[in-house]
């Protein structure tokens, strides 16, 4: 059995006889009442126990209404109790100065019972609703913060999983720039060394945005290190990535574009495969150029796919950039008149750069053409050059 709690009425008058009037028929509709002759009396009685509603006469000694509203209005403990001037004056600027002080209505002596009674609990539930919004609020406001700080936290895990030792390519020089939607996000890159010698480079764009495709990419991650180091061309580990996840993850459809850039350094090659992936660009003195794309579907499509391998020269001035669509998707649809050629011109700007600038730098002059708009996807670009 739910227990209902009566509001609490203050009435403010220096009249007694207009306390006991008020009063009287305000108890007989259940309210409860409490009673004040001055407004330092209330003001005690309000600090002591809020009232849900006051009943507050404009015209008394030592402090009138207008000043008792006032300080009701300045203290933030009390200033969202709703207070209904009781005036025996109605001329616009009497009304004008209830409101200006903080009032929420007025009633005008004589008073009509009728009219105070529906004021009342007009403002009575208008005051029960703010209180609702105010408390859905602020359990909103904590629902936000704790999924702030995991969020922070998700972040600080995914940037540890996906951080690669430099030092263990002293042959190639590389920088990711990787930038989600929000804190966390559906790319995912990773570099390893190969049992042939080869340097092996990985880029992965999950389907979808935010905290689901950032699971998926610890999901890719997890099964992607169990082959990453096999002697295999790059087009064969995407077979192997694309039936493991078709066999385990069929059922969560679980899809996601992915491209393999081998590194031989000693031969000058690059050995490139992709799955429904951006091709890679080579770049360096003033050339550029795409790599063919092997073709393909996404991983996790369809069981027994085959992934082909392009092999292609590399220079020691190029550097080979890896990327994500998300890069240029929003550029090409919120400027009509930008084409692919423009965003080439950008990765040709910053060809001769350290390959850790040539991934933010790229980022950046991007992100500047949409005129302050932010990108919605996740970005990430991933550059190497030889030393």
């Amino acid at each position: 059995m739910s227990t209902h709690i009566a509001p609490t009425i203050l009435i403010v008058d220096d009249m007694a006889v207009n306390l006991q009037v008020i009063g009287a028929f305000l108890k007989e509709q259940d309210y409860r009442i409490s009673v004040a002759k001055s407004g330092a009396e209330a003001l005690a009685i309000v600090a002591a126990a809020s009232p849900d509603l006051i009943l507050l006469d404009i015209e008394m000694p030592e402090m009138n209404g207008y000043e008792v509203c006032r300080r009701l209005k300045d203290d933030p403990s009390t200033r969202e109790i709703p207070v209904i001037f009781l005036t025996s004056h109605d001329t616009a600027d009497d009304i004008v100065s209830g409101f200006d002080a903080g009032a929420v209505d007025y009633v005008t002596k004589p008073f009509n019972r009728s009219e105070l009674l529906a004021r009342v609990r007009t403002h009575l539930e208008l005051g029960r609703s703010r209180e609702e919004i105010a408390h859905a609020y602020r359990q909103l406001m904590l629902k936000d913060r704790i999924m702030t700080d995991d969020l922070a936290k998700a972040r600080d895990i995914q940037g540890h999983v996906f951080l690669i030792d430099h030092d263990a390519f002293p042959e190639i020089e590389f920088g990711v720039h990787y930038q989600p939607f929000i804190q966390v996000g559906g790319d995912m890159y990773d570099a390893c060394r190969v049992r042939n010698g080869h340097c092996r480079f990985f880029i992965a764009d999950a389907i979808g945005h935010g905290i689901q495709a950032a699971l998926v990419t610890m999901l890719i991650k997890s099964v992607y290190d169990k082959f990453k180091e096999d002697d295999i061309a790059p087009g064969q580990l995407l077979a192997r990535l694309n039936d493991s996840f078709y066999h385990t993850y069929y059922r969560l459809l679980v899809l996601f574009t992915a491209c393999i850039v081998d590194v031989d350094v000693a031969g000058g090659r690059l050995f490139v495969a992709n799955a429904g992936h951006p091709s890679p660009y080579l770049v360096g003195s003033g050339r550029l150029r795409q790599l063919p794309t092997t073709g393909g579907p996404l991983i996790g499509v369809q069981i027994d796919r085959t992934y082909g391998t392009v092999e292609v020269p590399f220079a020691a001035d190029e550097c080979v950039i890896m990327y994500t669509d998300g890069l240029y998707e929003d550029l090409l649809q919120a400027r009509s008149h930008i084409e692919m050629d423009d965003v080439e011109e950008v990765m040709l700007r910053h060809a001769d750069e350290r390959p850790e600038d040539v991934a933010r730098n790229i980022v950046r002059d991007i992100g500047s053409a949409l005129d302050g708009a932010p990108f919605n996807d996740d970005v990430t670009v991933l550059a190497v050059r030889r030393r």
